[in-house]
């Protein structure tokens, strides 16, 4: 399925992001970036300070899952339509202490690698999974700790690599491609801030069946014990629920239902209220909330609720909308106190929002 850009694609991004990410999301939002200047940026953030190893860095204990969740909108708008992106994250959570920042621009780049590598198109594959770094492993690539580790795949389903090009992969300025189309800079600088991190960086590939890229990140679980220990729960809440999700920007809809999928839940998803109740009146199975948009054509949230609510007393309901919650009172759409949770949302917050409603003692929006 190809998905079409969103109107705010830089809403899954924090602020105070790389160089890199805030260049993007200028573009996009504008309107003025194609994939060729997209990836023209990558390409010039990847300077040599970064495959230098001198860049300074703002280490703090991030879920790596939540980091690429937030960024999955700009890789969808920089690369080419005819690359399907997929993630498997279900080793979470993946605590790290890294740059969140340039953990993006380094997926940025491996990305953008994964598609020069498919010309006709192609799967990009990334994965999140724990691992241990073995006293042997650990002694092939000095400064790397032995220990528990979280592991980043980039799979991609293109040309791949002989083992001369595989050697030289990861020199600063060496590349495969003729004069002027490329600068030999991306992964060269993967590999600067991947060391930076702690980590290290392996690559397998064969001519004619892809590549895959792995970077092993120590993990931080000392940290993440702390944080549970002080009160600030590092797992995010999860259930095995029905949910209904309705959001008429597919992205948006994509990637709450990706959500909600890793936490356990299951989910019906639609782009419409009119196209909901019509899929609701011929289904028979478990439904237990309702996670709808505020705003949308044709029918609002609150009037789809109401409708489904006459089908399913039971109902509960969770509203998400990017409007201030006061904006959306004041022109009569939703109740104060209503249940609400703002987008952008992390993984965390979704969780948090969803069980807390589920676990509710009343349906409705009470």
């Amino acid at each position: 399925m190809i998905l079409r850009p969103t109107a705010r694609p830089s809403s899954g991004l924090r602020p105070g992001r790389s160089a890199i990410g805030s260049n993007i999301c200028e573009k996009l939002s504008e309107g003025t970036g194609t994939p060729e200047s997209l990836v023209s940026t990558v390409t010039h953030c990847a300077s040599p300070v970064a495959f230098a190893r001198k860049q300074t860095l703002e280490l703090t204990v991030v879920d790596l899952g939540e980091i690429i969740f937030g960024f999955l909108p700009i890789l969808r708008r920089t690369i080419h339509e005819n690359v399907e992106i997929a993630l498997d994250a279900r080793a979470r959570p993946a605590l790290v202490n890294a740059d969140a920042g340039q953990v993006e621009q380094l997926l940025l780049n491996l990305a953008v690698n994964a598609q020069d590598a498919m010309p006709m198109g192609g799967r990009l594959l990334l994965e999140i999974a724990r691992g241990v770094i073995t006293d042997s492993f650990a002694a092939l690539h000095p400064g790397l700790q032995p220990g528990h580790c979280i592991i980043l795949s980039c799979s991609d389903t293109g040309e791949g690599m002989d083992t001369e090009t595989q050697a030289h992969i990861f020199e600063p300025f060496f590349t495969t491609k003729e004069t002027g189309k490329g600068t030999g800079l991306g992964l060269a600088s993967v590999y600067g801030t991947v060391r930076q991190h702690g980590g290290v960086i392996t690559v397998d590939s064969v001519p004619g069946r892809g590549t895959t890229f792995r970077v092993y990140f120590p993990c931080a679980e000392v940290a993440a014990s702390a944080a549970t220990e002080a009160g600030q729960p590092a797992v995010a809440k999860r259930g095995n629920e029905t949910i209904i999700v309705v959001e008429d920007n597919s992205l948006v809809r994509e990637l709450t239902v990706q959500m909600l999928q890793i936490l356990g839940y299951h989910a019906l998803a639609f782009s419409s209220g009119p196209d909901c109740l019509e899929a609701i009146r011929c289904y028979d199975g478990p439904m237990d909330m309702l996670l709808t948009d505020v705003v949308m054509p044709t029918m609002n949230g609150r009037e789809l609720y109401q409708c489904l609510a006459q089908l399913k007393p039971n109902l509960r309901v969770l509203y998400m909308t990017g409007y201030a919650r006061d904006a959306i009172a004041k022109h009569g759409i939703l109740e104060k106190g209503t249940h609400l949770v703002q987008k952008p949302f992390t993984l965390m917050t979704l969780g948090a929002k969803v069980r807390e409603r589920l676990d509710s003692q009343r349906a409705g929006n009470e």
